[in-house]
């Protein structure tokens, strides 16, 4: 089979999609259209975790097709496309089964995780919370149940110990681009053996929600440092203090680096605090130094610049 003979309908929602879909691109693969999840505003544009995919597919000439507007102008729109193999990644929505059945070769997903571990649309914030060295990704020939299908290519790939979901995700989609365009061929002709999931070992993550983000003093400071890779830049880690006389939430943008709890003063209290004049957030075991913050209502600053305004509140 030759390249030509593959005819492309691209779904995705984010720039870990366009990754993807670059890679086909300048592979020479033929992408007869792209599936977004909804189109909004008069412009019909995409909301902006879509927006590089909407653009870019654009710009080069491609179908767009809405997921929400299934109507009968859809299935027309996509039965002209005449396309007989459909690519996914991180669209974060069931694809019924009549849709599914439409394509010759069926859809293949591009997934960043070990499947069946971490099925759903968290697994790369998942890894990084929970401490793992190994990540991965695995191709998969989708079904109408979430991230079940049997695997089609599964390759690990190590965490980086201060690696941000942000990068781990851009890595994983880039290794799981260069796979997939090499294996495309060999499975549409049927060479590659496909493996069914063990649902015995089986595990979902949930979506994230910006209140997940809250801190716990009461956890050691490499959870909280975990934490912060993992919900960097969305929706970041914050805790609370009183200004004034109001709560305000305040958000970690940046952590300097971590040290251990008998490194520094037994006598600090779990919660911010100043250490050897550096704002620091004590953890009950070790403490995280701050670079930057951002409080509610306000712009990001340092830390240096939170301590001028605020160094008061931290005074025992």
């Amino acid at each position: 089979m030759k390249k030509e003979e593959l005819k492309i309908l691209f779904i995705g929602a984010d720039r870990y999609s366009l990754i993807v879909l670059e890679k086909l691109i300048v592979d020479n693969f033929t992408v007869a259209g792209v599936l977004v999840p909804e189109l909004i505003g008069r412009d019909q544009k995409l909301k902006a975790s879509c927006y590089h995919l909407y653009d870019f597919a654009k710009r080069k000439g491609l179908k767009i097709l809405e997921f929400k507007k299934m109507s009968h102008n859809f299935w027309e729109d996509l039965r002209r496309l005449d396309t007989n193999i459909a690519v996914l990644t991180s669209f974060g929505k069931i694809l019924p089964a009549d849709f599914i059945s439409l394509f010759k070769f069926g859809v293949v997903n591009v997934h960043p995780s070990l499947l069946p571990k971490y099925r759903g649309p968290s697994p790369v914030q998942e890894a990084i919370i929970n401490g793992d060295k190994v990540s991965g990704v695995t191709i998969i020939q989708l079904n109408n149940n979430l991230d079940s299908g049997d695997i089609i290519y599964q390759k690990e790939v190590k965490i980086g110990s201060k690696e941000t979901q942000q990068e781990l995700s851009k890595k994983l989609f880039r290794i799981g681009a260069d796979i997939l365009s090499k294996i495309l061929i060999p499975y549409c002709e049927g060479r590659i053996k496909l493996k069914k999931q063990d649902e015995k070992l089986a595990c979902h993550t949930k979506i994230i929600k910006r209140e997940d983000g809250l801190i716990d003093f009461n956890q050691d400071a490499q959870e909280i440092y975990n934490k912060w890779r993992a919900y960097y830049p969305w929706p970041g880690i914050f805790f609370y203090i009183n200004l004034n006389g109001c709560q305000k939430r305040v958000k970690i943008i940046e952590i300097e680096k971590l040290v251990k709890r008998k490194e520094s003063s037994n006598t600090l209290k779990p919660g911010l605090n100043v250490l050897h004049g550096k704002l620091v957030l004590v953890a009950k075991k070790g403490v995280l130094f701050l670079k930057k913050v951002q409080i509610e209502g306000k712009k990001v600053i340092s830390s240096d610049s939170f301590l001028q305004g605020y160094s008061r509140m931290l005074k025992n």
